[in-house]
């Protein structure tokens, strides 16, 4: 299927997702895969080699990201391990 129809479905998803997003619940997936869906038509008809060195890239970057978002203390890089009912907490100070 050619870029275009890809375009025009994403965007019915985008409207659709907003209208769902705005009236119905704030938790709606369908704006996220219309979005999501932009960025990929980026990757139509590369080779398999470049979609797979980006998304190696991709998920490395992301896992930084999110893993720099949740440390607590920069200080003593404090990380709490969920054992039951209880949290325990790691400290790696020196």
């Amino acid at each position: 299927m050619p870029a275009g129809v890809f375009s025009r479905r994403l965007t019915f998803l985008i409207i659709l997702g907003l209208v769902h997003l705005i009236f119905f619940w704030q938790g709606d997936i369908l704006f996220a895969y219309g979005i999501t869906g932009f960025f990929l038509l980026f990757f139509i008809s590369r080779h398999p080699k470049t979609i797979m060195i980006w998304s190696v890239v991709l998920l490395a970057v992301s896992s930084l990201v999110v893993s720099l978002l949740y440390v607590d203390d920069w200080d003593g890089m404090q990380f709490g391990v969920q054992t039951g009912h209880n949290t325990r907490f790691l400290n790696f100070k020196r």
